[in-house]
């Protein structure tokens, strides 16, 4: 069953409240984030010549959450509703560990660790039935929650990758995870996230004024996960491919990068310029790489929507061939030396706040 667009006119109040209320929110942080310590310096493994301020996770968080509350519907009876103190443990948990993170680095092994137990709340929480009802079930979607997680968490590597491709993707589910709740609770905080990622694009753009984080990008591939798992629970082998397709790019970013660094024999969890955009920006540019990833994930998000209540089997697996592809033929492309002179806009900026760029 193709989902019906009937809804649609329910998902603008929460997205452009949402949208509205972030790019607000994200403008006050980036005085902020300075004044309080969280500040992205560059490294030889990032990408970026010049100290950027982050919080954009505590931005984004704040406005999908102001909206989520100003746009809720007063009827406790809702279909779903008990979707959503499983949704706001996972969010407020893995906005936690991100923020830990970003002031006071943890290491691969207390991140995993941390981001286990979190699942393991949301899960004990939620108590998923259909496939995620029984062990394997629900041991297979632990773990491929926790993989696809840290898979959208590296994808935030270049500015605008996250914001671009979350906010389309969230679209999608949207959609998807409307067709089978209705109006339901989860429904407005996917679009109200939706909604947040576009606000906050207005200030990550290339060159960025601020960037996630952790604390942006584990919460925001939390709520997107979260939503594919729901889709995969109560939607039924129609809904599969829509859950799936909704991951690829980050999950091919993920694989590419792993199998890169495997080759060159580097530990696959330690930063570097291997990724996706990092690859596009040097090759395309960043306005033009922005574009092409916007084009693929909305392909894949029409894909799923589409093709996978037609092809419930087939629609999955093909999503999971088209992840592998992209990776192979991004890998082609050859990754960037060292990263981008600073922009006259990034100059300007550290010249009004005095500091140097290192």
């Amino acid at each position: 069953m193709i989902p019906s667009l009937d809804p649609l006119p329910a998902s603008f109040p929460p997205l452009l409240l949402a949208l509205a209320l972030t790019v607000a929110a994200t403008a006050a942080f980036i005085r902020l984030a300075p004044r309080a310590g969280f500040v992205a310096h560059p490294r030889a493994d990032r990408y970026h010549s010049a100290p950027v301020p982050l919080l954009g996770g505590a931005a984004w968080l704040l406005g999908v959450g102001i909206a989520a509350i100003v746009t809720r519907s007063p009827s406790a009876a809702e279909t779903g509703a008990s979707l959503l103190p499983a949704a706001g443990v996972g969010i407020a948990g893995f906005f936690l560990v991100g923020l830990r993170d970003d002031r006071w680095p943890l290491g691969p092994l207390a991140k995993g660790i941390l981001q286990v137990a979190v699942w393991g709340a949301v899960f004990a929480i939620w108590r998923p039935g259909g496939p995620l009802g029984h062990p394997l079930g629900l041991a297979l979607a632990g773990g491929g929650a926790v993989v696809l997680i840290n898979a959208w968490n590296y994808l935030d590597h270049a500015d605008g990758v996250v914001a671009v491709v979350g906010g389309i993707a969230g679209s999608g589910l949207g959609l998807a995870v409307g067709a089978v709740l209705g109006e339901a609770p989860l429904v407005r905080l996917v679009w109200c996230a939706t909604g947040g990622l576009l606000g906050f694009l207005v200030w990550n753009l290339p060159p960025a004024r601020i960037f996630l984080g952790d604390s942006g990008s584990l919460p925001i591939g939390f709520v997107l996960v979260f939503a594919a798992l729901v889709l995969i629970e109560r939607g039924g082998p129609e809904t599969r491919t829509a859950a799936a397709g909704a991951h690829v790019v980050p999950f091919a970013d993920l694989l590419m990068v792993s199998l890169v660094r495997l080759r060159k024999g580097t530990n696959p969890l330690h930063g570097g310029r291997e990724h996706t955009a990092h690859r596009l920006f040097g090759a395309l540019g960043p306005t033009r790489s922005l574009l092409l990833l916007a084009a693929g994930t909305a392909g894949l998000a029409a894909f799923g929507l589409l093709f996978g209540p037609a092809h419930p089997v087939l629609g999955p697996s093909l999503a999971g061939g088209l992840a592998v592809a992209a990776a192979l033929v991004v890998s082609a492309v050859p990754a960037p030396d060292r990263a981008p002179a600073p922009s006259s806009r990034s100059k300007k900026r550290e010249r009004r706040s005095g500091k140097r760029s290192i």
